[in-house]
């Protein structure tokens, strides 16, 4: 009778064995399924997605070298094109500091006994807005 192995010792000699059997069935399932034009459809499709994926992964830093070029040459210093991220193709502006400079304003025309909102409204829009 053999030696009563741990679990230590057990686990490791069916790793082993598993590893070496599934490898060699699994050669065989495909090398069977080689004229299989189901199982040819399905690694024809997985090429195209790897295919697809790479050429959207290509796309999408081709758009963002473009849209920071763009920036590059935006006439504006408070806004910027956003960059779209892989599954969003949202184009829409961002702020780079506007907000800040019309909270700056808003809070130094505070400091004194009253502020007429409206008048500081229509003022920041002539200065930053259209």
């Amino acid at each position: 009778m053999a030696r009563k192995l741990t679990i230590n010792e057990r686990d490791v000699l069916v790793g082993e064995i598993y590893n070496k059997v599934s490898k060699a069935s699994i050669e065989k399932l495909e090398k069977d399924l080689a004229d299989n034009q189901d199982f040819l459809n399905i690694k024809s499709i997985q090429e195209t997605i790897i295919q697809n994926r790479k050429t959207a992964e290509d796309l999408t830093n081709k758009l963002g070298d473009l849209i920071e070029d763009f920036n590059k040459t935006l006439a504006t210093e408070h806004f910027q094109l956003a960059k779209t991220y892989y599954h969003s193709i949202d184009t829409h502006f961002q702020d780079v500091g506007l907000r800040h400079k019309i909270e700056s304003e808003v809070v130094i025309a505070n400091l004194g006994d009253s502020v007429d909102f409206d008048l500081l409204t229509q003022k920041l829009m002539d200065k930053y807005g259209a």
